[in-house]
């Protein structure tokens, strides 16, 4: 009888939605598009009816007949007639790609109601409304691997993913610490998989490779996890308040709003107060120091990175990405080198931020970090000033400080730590210089060929600029990224050392 009862409501769940939206579609109230991102969103949802089916043959079944069926309504059928409008939209293979994922991941993990939700709710709701609103982003547009991807719609990816996930593990088993981090590690992987995965291939990679993921992996509710669910909350709180004071300020652009909500879900939520106070240290002090020290001189900051003082998502994940993935394995208790680690990379990214922006102000002479002697333009790659370097120094020095301090409401892990301050902040400074070096050497690098100017925007004076040096794919937030990780790597060798 439950099996029955899971068939039924699976068929007509499904059936309401294709024909609702092929209604829509026949009338014009939807394009052909939308119709097909509304029955990728809505279909989806049937996982809830696993649980109903006792029989797993016939919990495989009903997906599996989904295959042959919108083989036939898709563009591929041999029989015209019958073929749906929604179905010509996007790639031909996708509507046939998503019951066969379904499928697998049943196949796989019918006994299993969070593993089928952790596998599948990041295509349906992730990829789904990655696809409504990504496309509509005008800027942060990249290319890889041949596809067209957008910043905004990589961090749609990623909240939703989180936000599908955590309500499905949740609903299913009532077990809140498992649909936290479960959700974080598939807000991970998603976009990842889904700017990997070869054109009209994402119904397939994301489901399936998440599959591989979660069958390897341990089982996670026998890890004893030990998350605080109010600081979790207070965590998503603030990253919410964060996101929408920074994207207000214009502080961030809508892709760096996603991102930060992110990364404090991860840093504050899971790392605590002195993980995700770095943080907020990082955000408030490089957002102003970004707007206001270098404000009025003459953009000159903004020519030699990406055109603009917000910062955007690709920028947070540079400086931040790494720490909020690492944070996920300090979760069972303070691993004290990893929490150096984090602090490295942090101050790293604030050190050379606030050097960048006070050098620029108030530095009297650039100078070519291998070549002391021979001076390069204010603000240009690969250049450090005296009162540049002095100003980073003390701010990495001011952040260890309040960080080591920060500590004491957890753990007293690192209270009066001369140990930490001197770390830290000394690694500060070699992420920082780091950044310099990579950034002169392996940093593309662009002439204008108006007004000759160096930097590594592709459009200076309403001109295509040219390539003239450097890796030319070798972008300002790869050189960012690894900076400020040689930071953390320094941090890590020095507290083996001493």
């Amino acid at each position: 009888m439950s099996d029955l009862l899971g068939a039924s409501l699976t068929i007509l769940w499904v059936s309401i939605f294709l024909v609702f939206s092929e209604l829509l579609a026949r009338v014009g109230k939807l394009s052909k598009e939308n119709a097909r991102k509304l029955i990728h969103i809505g279909v989806g949802n049937v996982v809830f009816f696993i649980p109903l089916f006792e029989n797993f043959i016939m919990a495989i079944i009903i997906p599996a007949t989904f295959i042959i069926g919108n083989y036939f309504l898709s563009p591929l059928s041999p029989i015209s007639k019958i073929k749906l409008k929604k179905f010509e939209a996007g790639h031909s293979l996708g509507t046939i790609f998503y019951p066969i994922s379904l499928t697998i991941v049943i196949f796989l993990f019918f006994d299993n109601n969070w593993k089928i939700i952790a596998c599948f709710m990041p295509l349906v709701y992730g990829d789904g409304f990655a696809a409504v609103f990504g496309p509509k982003s005008k800027s942060g547009r990249y290319i890889i691997f041949g596809n067209t991807k957008s910043l905004l719609g990589s961090g749609i990816i990623s909240l939703f993913s989180i936000i599908s996930v955590f309500g499905g593990i949740l609903m299913m088993e009532g077990d809140i610490t498992l649909a936290i981090y479960v959700s974080l590690i598939t807000g991970i992987m998603t976009p990842i998989i889904e700017n990997l995965s070869p054109k009209g291939t994402d119904n397939l990679c994301i489901p399936i490779i998440l599959s591989i993921l979660f069958f390897v992996i341990p089982d996670v509710q026998f890890l004893d996890l030990e998350i605080k669910i109010l600081m979790f909350g207070i965590g998503a709180i603030i990253g919410l308040l964060i996101a929408l004071l920074g994207f207000k300020l214009h502080f961030l652009t809508l892709d760096g709003a996603i991102f930060g909500f992110i990364l404090s879900l991860y840093m504050l939520g899971i790392g605590g107060v002195s993980i995700g106070i770095q943080l907020f240290l990082f955000f408030i002090l490089g957002s102003l120091a970004t707007k206001y020290i270098g404000k009025n001189e003459d953009k000159i900051q903004f020519e030699f990175e990406k055109g603009s003082e917000k910062r955007d998502g690709l920028q947070a994940l540079a400086k931040s990405g790494l720490p909020a993935i690492v944070t996920l394995f300090v979760i069972k208790g303070p691993f004290e080198i990893l929490f150096y680690f984090i602090s490295a990379i942090i101050c790293s990214s604030l050190v050379d931020t606030l050097a960048t922006e006070i050098g620029i102000k108030y530095g009297k002479k650039t100078y070519h970090i291998f070549k002391p002697r021979n001076q390069m333009k204010v603000g240009e790659t690969g250049g450090i000033s005296i009162e540049g370097t002095i100003g980073g120094a003390i701010s990495g020095f001011i952040y260890s400080v309040i960080v080591m301090l920060s500590s004491y409401f957890e753990n007293a892990l690192l209270f009066f730590s001369i140990k930490f301050i001197i770390i830290i902040s000394v690694s500060g400074l070699f992420g920082m210089l780091c950044d310099s070096l990579i950034g002169t050497t392996l940093q593309r690098k662009n002439e204008c060929t108006k007004c000759g100017k160096i930097l590594e925007n592709k459009y200076h004076n309403d001109n295509e600029t040219v390539h003239v040096s450097g890796i030319k794919w070798f972008s300002n937030d790869l050189t960012n990224f690894l900076g400020t990780t040689l930071g953390g790597m320094s941090a890590i060798i020095l507290y083996l050392i001493f």
